[in-house]
């Protein structure tokens, strides 16, 4: 700033200079030649010595090198009002970026939880299929398992019908279902079965998968009952008569389901190695409980399979799955 002073004083000296250094005509120079005593113009002369010798002591003031001088603005002091203002303005600029991120996690949340659901539908529809056929092929099996019993009480009676005794002991067996429980194991092991907000839906999920699958499981055949009967109906009969069927290997059916055939010949009198009434009547009361336990299996896979059917219509009306 000071240069910038110095720098206009020095300017208007030299026009000033320049102005009263210009000569004047011959008619002002006579008028003030008569008008001038001795004095002025000693003092002229004195002025014009100056004159020379001011400028170059000026020019000799004059720095070689411009410095650039910074300096800080003069800043006027903010109101409370003012303050108040861009606080809330930075709290609002804050706000809305964490609405916008809830927003866009919301978004993905409910995408999340739909790609589930439709794999849970998936599940379920796998679940009542499986259940449809093995109750089918299980009625089937209490009807062989009726005419067996029927069999058994004939031969208590001493009507012994040794052909069908052989063919009904073969003819009967026990299909469980494998429930498909891969979609429910990852929602819950991803936390994502908190974002269901239907919460009577979280209910029927929790009824299905804890409470009625563990009931069917609950109902199959125990390993060791199981093999007591086994050693019990070896003890009626040989399997030798049956050697032919280990040839056959089974026949697929194309569904996913073995169909054995049983070549016995009804004309032959096959042996029975126990024939006594007492005999006959624990074969009969461990083929009875092998039924009630399998008719027990079909009634809690029916209670079952009603409710993985709500649990579809349920899911696809609340995430509009209907159409995919």
């Amino acid at each position: 700033m000071f240069q910038k002073i110095l720098f206009i004083l020095i300017t208007y000296n030299h026009a000033f200079l320049f102005l009263i250094s210009k000569p004047m005509n011959e008619e002002e120079n006579i008028d003030d030649g008569l008008k001038m005593t001795d004095d002025s113009r000693e003092q002229s002369m004195v002025d014009s010595q100056q004159s020379i010798e001011e400028p170059l002591t000026t020019y000799n003031l004059q720095p070689t090198t411009q410095m650039e001088v910074h300096h800080h603005p003069h800043v006027e002091k903010k109101s409370f009002k003012e303050y108040l203002l861009e606080g809330l303005m930075i709290f609002l600029a804050v706000s809305m970026g964490f609405i916008a991120e809830n927003i866009r996690e919301h978004i993905v949340e409910k995408r999340q939880v739909k790609e589930y659901m439709i794999q849970l539908v998936e599940n379920l529809k796998y679940d009542t299929t499986r259940m449809n056929r093995n109750n089918t092929l299980n009625l089937k099996y209490c009807d062989y398992i009726d005419s067996f019993r029927h069999e058994i009480l004939e031969a208590k009676k001493g009507n012994i019908n040794t052909y069908k005794l052989y063919h009904y002991s073969r003819s009967y067996s026990w299909t469980s279902v494998a429930f498909n429980t891969s979609a429910i194991t990852q929602l819950k092991n991803s936390g994502a079965l908190r974002l269901i907000e239907n919460k009577k839906l979280v209910e029927n999920l929790d009824d299905y998968y804890q409470r009625r699958i563990s009931s069917v499981n609950l109902q199959k055949i125990d390993e060791e009952e199981n093999n007591t009967r086994n050693q019990l109906l070896s003890e009626f009969f040989s399997l030798e008569y049956f050697e032919e069927d280990l040839k056959d290997r089974g026949v697929w059916d194309g569904k996913g389901v073995f169909s054995n055939r049983i070549s016995l010949d009804s004309s032959i009198h096959y042996q029975i190695y126990k024939t006594q009434p007492e005999d006959f009547r624990k074969l009969y009361n461990s083929i009875y409980q092998y039924e009630f336990h399998l008719t027990r299996y079909i009634k809690f896979t029916l209670w079952t399979k009603q409710m993985a059917e709500e649990l579809i219509t349920d899911i696809e009306k609340e995430y509009h799955l209907e159409n995919e």
